[in-house]
């Protein structure tokens, strides 16, 4: 017998948002305030955000993609893949870590200070916010949209 349960809640869209999930999906549509969001088993998605971010994950997916980078972005996880879309025009710092996997980045104004397989660090057009991405087990996209 499996079960499952879904939550829906609908906050404005500047208020600061913290949701934990201990086996479950995570999806957050359109803020502009703070997000923090972490799981033990699950993926973390977030789409059309424009605060700051913090999504962790152990075993799972993490998906951002900001309309706008206002705030600092951390985006981890354990086993699983990291993306992370920001406008192209964005401007932060970047600093992404892998263990066992790649770090690919692509349609971005960015200046690299630090490449290898495992590490890469650099400045998006001018610097500002951070942006910092880490997985041990899985790939590391960053995308400019």
């Amino acid at each position: 017998v499996s079960r499952r349960v879904n939550y829906s809640i609908k906050v404005p869209r500047a208020l600061a948002v913290t949701v934990e999930s201990s086996n479950g999906e995570i999806t957050v549509t359109g803020l502009t305030g703070a997000l923090v969001a972490s799981a033990s088993n699950g993926r973390i998605t977030g789409t059309d955000l424009q605060g700051s971010a913090r999504a962790t994950t152990t075993n799972g997916v993490v998906t951002l993609t900001m309309a706008a980078v206002t705030g600092d972005i951390t985006a981890e996880t354990t086993n699983g893949q990291v993306t992370i879309t920001v406008p192209r025009t964005t401007n932060a710092s970047l600093s992404a870590r892998v263990t066992n996997g790649g770090i690919v980045h692509e349609n971005l104004d960015l200046t690299v200070t630090e490449s290898s397989r495992r590490r890469l660090d650099g400045r998006l057009g001018t610097g500002g916010p951070s942006i910092n991405v880490e997985t041990t087990n899985g790939a590391i996209r960053i995308i400019g949209s």
